[in-house]
């Protein structure tokens, strides 16, 4: 950390980067993790975001899913399961198995 000559802040990434990882494992909100370092709220979330695009993921974000091919394929418009998540929105046919819309929930939830 560095002032310069109107006395602001300067953080460098090996500073904050370690800060943010023990914010992702404190389980708090920005704001109270900010709070009880005496940290910007605004400054934090700016490190927040400068580590995700710096850091490769440690939890990708697309799963690969094999679906077996059902017996008889379903005609679709006609017996559709729709699953809706926030945004995403899956549909499958009558033939898929409860199996595999578990493994296609299960780790989104673990998100």
């Amino acid at each position: 950390m560095s002032q310069d000559s109107d006395q602001k802040v300067r953080w460098t990434s090996s500073e904050m980067y370690p800060l943010v990882e023990q914010w992702v494992s404190s389980g708090l909100s920005q704001k109270d993790f900010c709070h009880l370092h005496a940290l910007s709220v605004g400054t934090f979330h700016y490190w927040v975001q400068k580590y995700r695009v710096d850091s490769p993921p440690s939890n990708p974000s697309f799963v690969a899913l094999v679906a077996p091919a059902p017996a008889e394929p379903a005609a679709w418009g006609q017996d559709l399961a729709r699953l809706v998540y926030g945004d995403i929105r899956l549909e499958f046919g009558s033939g898929v198995s409860t199996s595999f819309l578990a493994q296609v929930v299960q780790p989104k939830l673990q998100l």
